[in-house]
């Protein structure tokens, strides 16, 4: 195979993947009773160590902040986070994810994360490091065409 042909093949099953991720997340999130951008939200403050601030979710999201708002807004009624105010400044609040309540919405996507553990079985550490910097590169390209969140009106 050439490298023309591989870009072109992974370019291919990133396009098959994406719909069926796309369709899980609709599937998730009508049964957790919450908009789809409120599931991505989540998921990105599941992914975050700690607390996060509104606005770190709104940089990684590239949502405007009055949407983070209304998105958190959502998941604290919800049950899935609550909003901390800091000790230092009364007007901030960290958001805390509610590991309990989240639980079920992530073993949803145990299908995806066991088929990847499962795969990479059957490669070895030089091949998924090649793998792990080509998703690294991929984000970081992403990233980098974003358009910046726009400010709340």
């Amino acid at each position: 195979m050439t490298a023309s042909s591989n870009r072109e093949i992974v370019r291919d099953r990133f396009q098959r993947m994406l719909p069926r991720l796309l369709l899980l997340y609709a599937d998730v999130a009508k049964s957790a009773g919450i908009p789809e951008v409120a599931l991505q939200a989540l998921h990105v403050l599941t992914l975050h160590d700690g607390a996060m601030y509104p606005a770190e979710l709104s940089a990684q999201t590239g949502l405007p902040r009055s949407t983070v708002t209304r998105v958190l807004d959502t998941l604290e009624e919800a049950g899935f986070v609550e909003r901390v105010r800091t000790p230092d400044d009364g007007r901030r609040f960290a958001v805390h994810v509610r590991s309990d309540r989240v639980a079920p919405i992530s073993a949803r996507f145990d299908l995806y994360a066991d088929a990847m553990t499962e795969t990479t079985l059957g490669f070895t550490e030089a091949e998924l490091s090649v793998i792990a910097r080509y998703w690294e590169e991929l984000n970081r390209a992403v990233d980098s065409r974003q358009p910046s969140p726009s400010p709340s009106p």
